[in-house]
């Protein structure tokens, strides 16, 4: 799909994603500063566009989009590119993007960026990966988050609050298209987590974390267990171990279920009415 580069008339950064919903929080588009990049001339029904790949892919993606025109007008390193702003696609139907032009909407660089597939471009959300998070924090981006556990947008979705993740997935497919942003659409096989338990698909969602200094009220703990009743009662040695022992283990900063980690994967089950 086609980000509309600033400043630029008709010249777009190509970037592809297997997740569509996660555009709607999109910030950045990360490329590897080491790769080479090319600025290819095309033409797009009857009209001129140039359109930012990675020069070794150049070939093979215009054979995909189906493009037998095409001249490559300029190569830079991926280093080159840092910094170059676009219009957010979503900046109409998703206001939060608004207040926060100045701190988002361009290119940053990643050495996580490779060729094996897609565009040698790769679409930044923050709040929906563990690389986009730390791109996000090495940048200073915003880490919009506009889905719920439930998997349903929230008010920062904008046009898409209310909707299931998976549904707005294919309303973007067919807004880009509509609009011509979408030069290609496919269908490929490869993994993806589902919830052991009920199949259903999970997700990465950012959110806030709790951790809680357990040696600092070690001794309250045991002394409040001991008023508790066990059943049955051969139980009451392993509970009063785990307790006296809290916080002294080998592991540090292990996640209790407050709400959910920030970014354990969520079980995104269809809310029905």
């Amino acid at each position: 799909m086609k980000f509309p580069v600033e400043g630029e008339a008709n010249t777009y950064l190509v970037i592809w994603t297997t997740t569509p919903w996660t555009l709607v929080d999109n910030e950045a588009v990360a490329v590897n500063p080491n790769f080479d990049y090319a600025l290819v001339k095309v033409s797009i029904n009857g009209s001129t566009e140039y359109l930012w790949l990675a020069a070794s892919l150049v070939p093979r993606l215009m054979e995909k989009f189906g493009i037998k025109d095409y001249e490559i007008v300029r190569v830079v390193k991926g280093s080159e590119l840092a910094g170059v702003r676009y219009r957010h696609i979503y900046m109409d139907k998703v206001p939060i993007h608004t207040t926060h032009i100045d701190k988002a909407h361009y290119v940053v660089l990643a050495d996580f960026v490779t060729l094996e597939e897609g565009t040698g471009l790769v679409h930044i959300a923050p709040a929906h990966g563990p690389e986009d998070f730390e791109a996000a924090k090495k940048y200073g981006l915003p880490i919009t988050n506009s889905v719920e556990i439930n998997g349903i947008f929230n008010e920062n979705g904008g046009a898409f609050q209310g909707k299931y993740w998976l549904d707005v997935s294919q309303e973007v497919i067919r807004d880009l298209r509509e609009r011509g942003l979408l030069l290609r659409y496919e269908t490929i096989v490869h993994t993806y987590p589902h919830c052991w338990r009920c199949g259903t698909p999970l997700i990465y969602r950012s959110d806030r974390q709790w951790f809680i200094r357990v040696s600092a009220f070690r001794e309250k703990m045991v002394e409040e267990l001991k008023k508790v009743k066990i059943y049955p009662d051969f139980l009451r040695d392993r509970f009063d171990n785990w307790v006296a022992n809290a916080g002294t283990g080998q592991y540090r900063g292990v996640g209790f279920g407050v709400r959910h980690y920030l970014f354990g994967v969520v079980r995104t089950t269809r809310a029905r009415s």
